[in-house]
């Protein structure tokens, strides 16, 4: 990393500062700005490691101008040049103008490039020490709020208009919890780069402006470029290019002079949420979709599994004429039944050969361990009864609460169908499949033992393969 040897001069005796240039331009890239509009801009446009500002100027104060400073060049050092040093304006200086250096006028201009040689010297210091540029959110390499809200002031003082979006990752929180931050950070930093792919003209500038919200800024576009920037954000895609849902909320505004640009922002921010009420259920669903894509990383067939099961439940759904309600919960539930794994260790869920006794009640629990985390999720709470009941058997030999026939919930019911012929029909780990006959006449063989009966019957009418064996039993008990 070459280091930064960007030093700003703000003062407005313009001799002054066309001395400074002279003197200090061999060995630092000098920029001179003659009031606090021009300081703030030249801070938004370039990285400044240094900032030389007199205490008084006549139409500035310099530690008010530092401290608007502060915003656009957060880890700039800052040199302030006084004819009246007292304690209360150092400690003004320091604690509002964030000054490391004073220098008492009049100085020698020895002593001011030993000050700067210093102050640039701790300035990279600072900087090969946190390994990134100070302007940039580590992690996802944009600005970082206060850098793009100096951006934004200096579009304003320059009345240029501006396409302003917002966008919000649906579910970050979740994955956050579920999985780590670790497995967040990654989502974070994934879509940071799709966006910085899409900032390709000058000027247009990318930052992180919350936890899970993003702000594009776009000078010089307007409502005509809308369609084919959405377009083009909504092609991002995590993990899996198969997914249904968008995990993204996007929210858009245009800055036009004379007004504020931070009202445009608010505006973008206001349509978000409006976005997201108005999507609403395919915004809900977008949340499950990301989960099993990370489930699907833990399990080589979790992805798949629950994909041709939704598929299943939503056929089966409409063939059983399940009202509205139930048939949209079918659905998730066919999507989330099996969130609960993601407390199970993976050599576990990957074990090629029949689990032990000891890992066999590791499995079991992992019912119960979706049962608690859909209860912490207000969207998924609806489920939660039915992801701890998917195990249990008509005949109360499940688990874990041995309940009864319709003791069981409906949906828990359906799905314990549409998940036991998928397992036998697709390859796992410890067992190759069979074909779907066969897993037809299995269900059969099953009903009324450990399938509802009625369940089994439009099932297999589904699929349109009756099986004569009508004779009750168990699926083998090796199945995970």
């Amino acid at each position: 990393m070459e280091d930064n040897r960007n030093v700003l001069f703000v003062d407005d005796d313009q001799h002054l500062l066309s001395s400074m240039r002279r003197n200090f331009s061999v060995k630092f890239t000098v920029h001179t700005a003659q009031s606090a509009g021009e300081a703030l801009d030249l801070a938004a446009q370039y990285e400044m490691a240094v900032i030389v500002t007199d205490l008084r100027m006549p139409n500035a104060d310099g530690i008010q101008l530092l401290a608007e400073l502060q915003q656009a060049a957060p880890a700039a050092k800052r040199i302030m040049l006084t004819g009246y040093p007292d304690l209360q304006t150092t400690i003004a200086a320091v604690n509002e103008g964030h000054v490391a250096y004073f220098l008492t006028k009049p100085c020698s201009t020895k002593e001011l490039g030993e000050r700067l040689e210093e102050a640039v010297g701790a300035y990279n210091t600072e900087r090969r020490r946190n390994g990134d540029d100070t302007h940039l959110d580590p992690l996802t390499r944009c600005l970082t709020r206060p850098s793009m809200e100096g951006y934004l002031n200096t579009l304003q003082r320059q009345d240029m208009a501006c396409l302003l979006i917002v966008i919000d990752i649906n579910g970050l929180r979740m994955v956050n919890q579920l999985f780590g931050y670790a497995e967040g950070d990654r989502l974070l930093a994934d879509l940071a780069n799709h966006l910085l792919g899409l900032a390709e003209r000058q000027g247009d500038r990318v930052g992180r402006w919350g936890d899970d919200l993003f702000l594009l800024v776009l000078p010089e576009r307007g409502e005509q470029d809308v369609d084919d920037l959405i377009q083009s954000i909504g092609a991002f895609t995590w993990k899996d290019d198969s997914a249904e849902e968008a995990i993204l909320s996007l929210g858009c505004a245009v800055f036009n002079p004379p007004g504020l640009v931070l009202n445009a922002v608010a505006l973008a921010e206001q349509r978000l949420a409006e976005n997201r009420l108005i999507r609403g259920p395919q915004s809900e669903r977008a949340v499950p979709e990301l989960i099993v894509r990370i489930l699907g990383e833990k399990s080589a067939e979790t992805s798949g599994h629950v994909r041709r099961m939704k598929a299943l439940a939503q056929q089966l759904a409409v063939r059983l004429q399940l009202p509205e309600h139930l048939h949209n919960r079918l659905l998730l539930l066919a999507l989330l039944h099996d969130v609960g794994k993601v407390a199970v260790a993976e050599r576990i869920l990957e074990k090629p050969q029949a689990l032990t006794e000891t890992e066999w009640v590791e499995m079991k629990q992992h019912s119960e361990a979706g049962y608690r985390i859909a209860k912490a999720f207000p969207d998924f709470a609806e489920i939660a009864d039915e992801i701890r009941y998917h195990h249990e058997r008509w005949d109360g030999h499940g688990y874990p609460d041995g309940l009864v026939g319709e003791e069981i919930p409906l949906l828990s019911r359906i799905i314990a169908v549409v998940d036991a012929y998928d397992v036998m029909t697709h390859s796992r780990p410890y067992r190759e499949p069979i074909s779907c006959s066969e897993a037809l006449a299995e269900l059969q063989r099953c009903s009324g033992s450990q399938f509802d009966p009625d369940v089994v019957k439009e099932f297999v009418s589904m699929q349109a393969s009756p099986v004569a064996d009508e004779t009750h039993g168990e699926i083998p008990s090796s199945s995970h």
